[in-house]
């Protein structure tokens, strides 16, 4: 008797594991999409500038990226900013060099343009607007 008991006892167990939904795959890491380098392409209150920038994962948290070379201030001038699931960027106060920088983005769904807007201020508050795009910098501002 105590073996049928153990054995329905086994048959439920089962049977209520079985149903229980599997996790979702996680999503899409957007920033494994935008880890490259990019045509930089913006105007600074009515001053064109065209560069590049590299975008790499921050390895210590799961959300930020690093931008060399933002608002081209250099190589080294490495600003971070925050990856959300909605492709957009949010790009905190921070400084760089002698530059406060503050802004948001937004990715486009093929993940080949960042439009941005943020404001850069040393001496005064400058109003950038820009993109970022692969391939030519050339073909990019035609």
């Amino acid at each position: 008797m105590k073996t049928i008991y153990y054995l329905i006892a086994i048959f439920i167990s089962v049977t209520l594991f079985s149903c229980i939904d599997e996790p979702a795959p996680p999503a899409t890491d957007i920033r494994e999409e935008i880890t490259r380098e990019w045509n930089a392409e913006e105007d600074d209150d009515g001053f064109p500038l065209n560069f590049t920038v590299q975008i790499t994962k921050d390895p210590n948290d799961e959300t930020k990226i690093l931008i060399s070379n933002f608002h081209n201030l250099g190589s080294s001038a490495t600003a971070y900013a925050i990856v959300f699931e909605n492709n957009t960027i949010e790009l905190p106060e921070q400084t760089i060099g002698n530059t406060v920088i503050i802004g948001t983005a937004t990715i486009a769904t093929s993940f080949e343009r960042i439009d941005w807007e943020y404001t850069a201020e040393e001496e005064n508050i400058v109003n950038v607007t820009g993109t970022y795009t692969i391939g030519d910098i050339a073909k990019s501002i035609q």
